[in-house]
C-alpha cells in the first residue's frame, strides 16, 4: 500500500502442485480472484513449467538463433564482421534463457551447429565445406589461438553458478 503498486489480476495466474484437489484449487482461485495457470503459460517469454521434454519446449531458442543467422546469410560480410555478429548478437540471444534453465545438450548442439555453419560460409544447398577449425578450437581464448567464441555449455553452467 505504501508504494501504490497493485496486482494486475488480468495478467496474474496461480500454479498448483499435482496433489491439490480440484475443489481446493477453485476455492483459492475464487478467493484471490485469479485464474489457474495452464501448462502453456509463459513469464518473461519463457515457459513457466518444464516437463520431461525440455528440448521440445526450448526449441524456440534454436529457431530464434537460426532465424537471426539466416537473416545475415545473404549479405556479404567479412570474417571480422561475422565474428562480431556471432559474439555480440548470436551468442547473447540465449543468455537470459541460460540464466534460468540448464539447457539440454541437443539444444546447445543445434545452436552451436547453426553458428558454426554461418562462420564456415555453408549454404543450405551446399553439402560439403572445408572445416578449417573445430568449434572447440574456435571457442578458445584469442591468446590461446582461438577466436574467443563462447563454449555454450560452459557459459550455461556459469550462468547457473551466478544464481548460487
Amino acid at each position: 500500500m505504501a508504494s501504490g503498486h497493485k496486482v494486475n489480476f488480468g495478467k496474474s495466474s496461480i500454479f498448483f502442485s499435482s496433489n491439490i484437489t480440484a475443489s481446493n484449487r477453485e476455492e483459492v482461485c475464487r478467493e484471490l480472484q485469479m485464474n489457474e495457470a495452464d501448462e502453456r503459460s509463459k513469464y518473461l517469454g519463457l515457459p513457466n513449467m518444464l516437463g520431461r521434454k525440455k528440448s521440445a519446449l526450448l526449441d524456440f531458442l534454436k529457431d530464434k538463433v537460426h532465424n537471426r543467422v539466416r537473416n545475415w546469410d545473404g549479405r556479404f560480410i567479412a570474417k571480422s564482421g561475422k565474428k562480431i555478429l556471432i559474439k555480440s548478437v548470436a551468442q547473447t540471444l540465449p543468455s537470459y534463457v541460460m540464466s534460468v534453465f540448464l539447457l539440454p545438450f541437443g539444444v546447445l548442439k543445434d545452436v552451436k551447429r547453426t553458428l558454426l555453419k554461418y562462420w564456415r560460409d555453408f549454404k543450405p544447398n551446399q553439402q560439403n565445406g572445408i572445416h578449417w577449425m573445430s568449434w572447440s578450437r574456435l571457442s578458445k581464448h584469442k591468446t590461446s589461438g582461438g577466436m574467443g567464441f563462447r563454449d555454450l555449455r560452459d557459459f550455461n553452467v556459469t550462468m547457473h553458478g551466478k544464481q548460487g
